[in-house]
């Protein structure tokens, strides 16, 4: 959006602020904006002492949805970056839905105001530019150690209990939730699309390791194939490559991390032309996508990083 310049007096230079960005973060006249110059770029963020609080009404009463849409949408008006949520409801199935998402997913939110049919819903955390990186390197963390701890457990033949690794995949829905609720909130002032594609890819390759975590669970008679067990050593290495090339970007370490790519989708091939049982192809499907998942890294990395390193 282009805005014109205005001079008031002999030297003062003023820009008008958006009006829908205005009544989104609720600025009024008087409040207090913090201004900071980024090189060519002005940054300005609303002082959290000033912003008014945002809050979503969500009214289910009489509404025959599916509890999948029911979570949707709550977790969609979360992600948006409201403050307070209220739900209007007249089922125990949604009572039951908002209790998941406090448990397990709404980082650093608790319950307001309870009622018949009521609910308020609050988030008590600071978010940030800073808390964003801090809570995006945990989320590539978990999503390393789950796939570490369920390799191991496949190289050992124990599948007892493997179903306790989706604990960290609901973690890491946790810490991507909460990044893109930072990203919806306007907090950072740049490449906001490119971020959030990142994020989105790291809350899905955990998925992959929890749908493997469910076919193995309760069979103790798997062995799988030791070249697709060296595949998944060898893709999660490769997601540990994205994560240092994500924090400590070169283009001469991204050209290595292709190079690898190739070489896995050339393994991935040739598995898939070898006679295996039905098992190693279930997890051979699921690593390809994980493989795929980690690639489309790529292009927003790049667009990140371009300006600083070209």
């Amino acid at each position: 959006m282009i805005r014109k310049v205005v001079k008031h007096g002999k030297a003062t230079l003023t820009v008008s602020l958006p009006a829908k960005w205005c009544r989104k973060f609720g600025v009024r006249e008087g409040d207090e904006l913090e201004v900071n110059e980024k090189a060519r770029e002005i940054v300005i963020n609303i002082s959290h002492n000033q912003k008014e609080p945002m809050r979503a009404t969500i009214d289910f009463t009489s509404r025959k949805y599916s509890e999948k849409v029911i979570r949707w949408i709550i977790t969609a008006v979360h992600k948006k970056g409201f403050d307070e949520i209220e739900i209007y409801y007249d089922s125990d199935l949604i009572h039951r839905i908002i209790q998941d998402k406090l448990k397990n997913l709404f980082l650093g939110w608790v319950i307001m105001n309870q009622k018949e049919n009521y609910v308020l819903l609050k988030n008590i955390n600071n978010e940030d530019e800073k808390e964003f990186k801090n809570l995006l390197r945990r989320a590539f963390l978990v999503s390393i150690n789950m796939g570490q701890s369920l390799l191991d457990r496949i190289k050992n033949k124990n599948y007892d209990n493997i179903t306790n690794l989706i604990d960290l995949e609901k973690t890491n829905n946790q810490l991507t939730n909460y990044c893109e609720r930072i990203l919806n909130r306007g907090y950072i002032a740049k490449d906001i699309c490119f971020l959030y594609i990142i994020v989105w890819n790291i809350e899905k390759i955990p998925d992959e390791f929890r749908a493997i975590c469910n076919y193995l669970s309760g069979r103790s008679n798997i062995e799988m194939n030791s070249s697709i067990t060296m595949l998944f050593e060898n893709i999660l290495e490769y997601l540990e490559g994205y994560m240092k090339l994500f924090f400590n970007f070169s283009f001469n370490k991204l050209q290595e991390l292709h190079a690898v790519k190739d070489k896995l989708n050339s393994e991935v091939q040739e598995l898939y032309a070898m006679q295996m049982s039905y098992d190693d192809k279930i997890l051979l499907s699921h690593l390809n996508m994980i493989l795929n998942r980690i690639s489309d890294f790529s292009a927003s990395t790049i667009a990140i990083n371009q300006a600083d390193n070209q």
